[in-house]
């Protein structure tokens, strides 16, 4: 159980750098493993722990959970900051309509040199 907590402690790691790097495919990836990894742990009343390694395994877990916390304000992060580049193109995207030529593909300086 030790093992395991540990290994998603190291995985929530690699997963702010997925998210930090844009890597889509390696941050579900992780998460796949890290959700099996939770399936396997059971509850530290009944995981048979006792002396340090049930108080590793406590503390283990309260750094996971803040630790994940971090993860999800990050994330919340990331994507308004998409989202407001994404605006910003949508804005540049109206300008450009403005400069765009009148009709099928004539052109004024054409038009009046002919």
């Amino acid at each position: 159980m030790l093992a395991d907590l540990e290994r998603i402690r190291d995985l929530q790691v690699l997963q702010r750098q997925a998210l930090v790097d844009a890597d889509g495919a390696r941050l579900t990836a992780l998460d796949a493993e890290r959700r099996a990894l939770h399936a396997r742990l059971a509850p530290l009343a009944t995981s048979g722990l006792q002396g340090p390694a049930l108080a590793r395994a406590q503390a283990l877990v309260e750094e996971i959970g803040t630790v994940q916390a971090g993860l999800v304000a990050l994330a919340g992060q990331l994507r308004d900051r998409a989202a407001e580049e994404l605006r910003g193109l949508a804005e540049g995207r109206s300008a450009l309509t403005g400069y765009r030529s009148r009709g099928g593909g004539s052109s004024v300086f054409l038009d009046r040199a002919g």
